[in-house]
């Protein structure tokens, strides 16, 4: 009988001390995400960030986990998501706002073409209605593309209206983070 009991003291004091290492992460993690402002993330922005602060979390609280299982990390993930939401219910409300998506990061620009800049990336030089140039990268496709490509020696002087969203990018040369504007739509007026 005695053997029973020191066995379920024994469990019970391993569960506790693991159920201790889950919410100290959890703890973490809700600390770490709550330093992003996150009305002004994307939805996939907040996965990513929040992931990262999981990870961070984990490492801190030398917690071993093989960064190649994603069972493992999913199942982490549970455990910790679980514990956070009663520390940081927010960060939960964020994430389930079907609404929140990369259009809200949106913006447009109005104005005509100037120069299309090529090279490794090309760039799209746009002058605006206050006589503003603005330069913008063309990184991957984008509805409009087709004609930009169609047109490509007839661009100077068409008006056109552009949605783009900045992104922030490393740069090698600076040696720093910049942030361009990415063209995501271009419709000719």
């Amino acid at each position: 009988m005695k053997f029973i009991i020191s066995v379920a003291f024994i469990f019970s004091f391993l569960f506790s001390s693991a159920q201790d290492v889950f919410d100290k992460m959890a703890q973490e993690t809700c600390a770490c995400i709550n330093k992003n402002d996150l009305p002004k993330l994307t939805k996939d922005e907040i996965e990513t960030k929040l992931g990262l602060c999981m990870i961070e979390a984990a490492s801190n609280q030398k917690y071993d986990i093989d960064a190649t299982d994603a069972e493992a990390g999913r199942k982490l993930g549970e455990k910790v998501g679980a514990k956070m939401a009663t520390i940081c219910p927010k960060v939960f409300i964020y994430l389930l706002d079907d609404e929140r998506s990369p259009a809200e990061a949106t913006k447009k620009i109005v104005g005509t073409i100037k120069k299309l800049i090529e090279g490794e990336f090309n760039y799209l030089l746009i002058k605006d209605s206050s006589g503003r140039e603005v330069k913008l990268i063309w990184l991957r496709y984008f509805k409009g593309s087709e004609e930009l490509l169609e047109n490509n020696g007839k661009l100077e002087g068409k008006k056109v209206t552009i949605a783009f969203e900045e992104v922030e990018c490393y740069s090698p040369q600076a040696k720093s983070y910049l942030v361009l504007k990415e063209i995501r739509e271009l419709v000719f007026d």
